[in-house]
């Protein structure tokens, strides 16, 4: 039997791995210097890689997203109480700070940009726009 579907691209699944997309995000405080954070999309199929098992059922690991699609990070510094400054410039390095709730904050809103773009439409991905800064996502 061979199974028929209504697709427009049935190579749609062959989607681009390489490619990535940029996110502004700005801590509250520090609107004029947005982190850049460049990421690629969640493939199709890779979803349940995500998953974790709990006793409501399952659902997915946003750390692991973070750790695994970001590519790079840039403009994000920290600086310790004795002025040290450090640059943080991958998923790992911001992942080794320290739980803090604006780092958590930031993770989370990360995760969610790239969550929600693998859950668009091809139409609602073209018109959803590359470079929409955290604060215009919630407006």
């Amino acid at each position: 039997m061979n199974l028929k579907l209504n697709v427009k691209n049935i190579n749609e699944v062959k989607a681009d791995p390489k490619s990535t997309h940029v996110m502004e995000y700005s801590f509250p405080g520090q609107e004029d210097e947005p982190v850049r954070i460049t990421y690629k999309s969640i493939r199709s199929g890779e979803m349940m890689s995500f998953l974790s098992a709990d006793e409501e059922g399952g659902s997915v690991n946003a750390r692991a997203v973070f750790q695994r699609k970001v590519v790079k990070i840039e403009n994000f510094f920290i600086s310790d109480e004795s002025g040290q400054s450090k640059e943080i410039k991958s998923a790992a390095d911001v992942l080794a700070i320290p739980l803090v709730p604006d780092v958590e904050a930031f993770i989370y809103a990360v995760f969610g940009r790239i969550y929600n773009e693998s859950r668009l439409t091809e139409d609602e991905e073209k018109n959803s726009g590359g470079d929409i800064s955290a604060s215009e996502q919630d407006s």
